[in-house]
């Protein structure tokens, strides 16, 4: 068996009708006609229903006397429902008065004068109050113990090193040893003239802002540099550099700080770096 919207639904399709064009043509709303097709029709009220239900019909060619018996039917069903829920609620609510009403007569039975009340209150309140000073004798036992073994264990490292010190100066000093720092001291001065020989430069953003690299002739970035992130190159020859907005980035060249790079805010292109300074193209 159909449903009154199942009917509705199939009639429309059959002539080959969509909701926009029953719109059209009705007036009635598309949320409207859905509903009528998919039988929501609890959240109109019935007088409203009818009324859809005559227009609808006529438009698709079917008797509304037929479809107004149908919703009638249906409409009824609902309100029996209703009805029954209604009673279990009622019913259900006189149950919860009850079993409350057992509970009130129970608790007077066993009633507890005021005063009693306030003796029980203290005896518990001192149980908890003992209960938490043990807990606090107990942590910080535990936390002196801990302070201690770490003393203990730093006193015995620091006697450890300076015995350990006292047997290396005692020793001589022998020419290996001596050849070993003249060969770093080689290579850390051999890395600083290196490191002095090439361009740097490091920047680091206020806020979002787009930035171009070039090294020696490479686009090594192009990019949005985020709010406090901080990036550094190096090249052989030069760096070049393009920003968008300049007032929104701190520059260091060669470890000196140039900060900010503009104080306006300015588009900047074509900044070269070299090892004899920094200018513009």
């Amino acid at each position: 068996m159909q449903t009154l919207g199942a009917k509705l639904r199939s009639t429309r399709e059959s002539k080959g009708i969509t909701l926009e064009e029953a719109h059209k043509k009705t007036k009635l709303s598309v949320n409207v006609l859905r509903a009528l097709e998919e039988d929501n029709l609890s959240s109109f009220s019935p007088i409203y229903v009818k009324g859809f239900l005559k227009i609808y019909a006529k438009f698709l060619g079917i008797e509304p006397s037929n479809l107004l018996q149908e919703y009638n039917k249906v409409f009824t069903k609902q309100q029996n429902t209703t009805e029954v829920k209604k009673e279990q609620y009622v019913h259900n609510k006189e149950s919860i008065s009850i079993k409350k009403r057992s509970l009130d007569l129970r608790l007077k039975l066993f009633h507890i004068s005021p005063k009693v009340r306030i003796y029980l209150v203290r005896i518990v309140l001192a149980f908890v109050l003992v209960f938490f000073i043990i807990l606090g004798i107990n942590f910080l036992k535990n936390i002196f113990s801990k302070v201690s073994k770490t003393l203990t264990t730093k006193k015995q490292t620091v006697v450890k090193i300076k015995e350990e010190a006292i047997k290396e100066t005692a020793k001589p000093k022998s020419s290996s040893l001596k050849s070993t720092n003249q060969e770093e001291k080689k290579q850390s001065t051999h890395l600083r003239s290196e490191a002095s020989s090439l361009v740097r430069i490091g920047l680091k953003a206020r806020k979002d802002t787009w930035v171009q690299i070039k090294v020696d002739g490479k686009n090594v970035f192009q990019g949005t540099l985020r709010k406090g992130s901080v990036e550094s190159w190096q090249a052989k020859n030069k760096i070049i550099l393009s920003v968008h907005n300049a007032n929104d980035i701190d520059l260091d060249f060669q470890d000196k700080q140039l900060y900010p790079l503009s104080h306006k805010k300015q588009a900047m292109k074509n900044i070269v770096f070299t090892k004899e300074g920094m200018s513009t193209q």
